[in-house]
C-alpha cells in the first residue's frame, strides 16, 4: 500500500488551529500594554477569528489517502473506508493554493479531499501531478 497523502496532513488538520490560537493569544498578552499596539481588543479578535475560520474551512474535510493496485483507502478521524477505483467519477485539484489539495468524487456523490505530497514551485499554474496519476489509475480520461 502506498500513501499518497502528505505527511503534514495530521499536523495541518489537528494541530495547526490550536497552535495558531495559542500563538495569537500569547501575542495579544505580550503586546496589549504596548504603546505601539494598534489594534483594539475587538479588532484583534475579529482578525484572529477570520484566520481561524479560513484554517478550519480548509482543513476540516481533509482525509488521509493510500492506494494499492485496485482501490483507495480513505482514513478520517474515526473511520477507514475502502473505495474501488471504478467508483471514482472525477478527479481534480487546486491551483494557486497552499497547501495544494486534490479531490475526487465517488459514485454516491461524496467529495473526498486530501493533501498530496508537497511540491515546491514558485508559480503553480498546473494542478498537482497526483491529479493526473489518480485519474489514470481510476481510468478517467478527462480530469477537471
Amino acid at each position: 500500500m502506498k500513501t499518497i497523502s502528505s505527511s503534514l496532513t495530521s499536523f495541518l488538520k489537528y494541530w495547526l488551529l490550536p497552535l495558531w490560537t495559542l500563538f495569537v493569544i500569547g501575542l495579544y498578552i505580550l503586546l496589549k500594554d504596548s504603546e505601539q499596539f494598534q489594534f483594539e481588543a475587538m479588532e484583534y479578535f475579529v482578525l484572529w477569528l477570520t484566520v481561524d475560520v479560513v484554517i478550519f474551512w480548509n482543513m476540516f474535510s481533509i482525509k488521509e489517502v493510500s492506494i494499492d493496485d485496485k482501490q483507495l483507502y480513505v482514513t478520517g478521524f474515526k473511520s477507514k473506508e475502502v473505495i474501488p477505483f471504478s467508483d471514482v467519477e472525477y478527479v481534480s485539484g487546486s491551483r494557486f493554493h497552499y497547501p495544494e489539495q486534490v479531490w475526487f468524487r465517488v459514485k454516491d456523490k461524496r467529495i473526498i479531499v486530501f493533501l498530496p505530497k508537497m511540491r515546491f514551485s514558485i508559480l503553480q499554474f498546473n494542478r498537482h501531478p497526483m491529479v493526473e496519476e489518480l485519474a489514470d489509475l481510476c481510468g478517467i480520461e478527462d480530469c477537471w
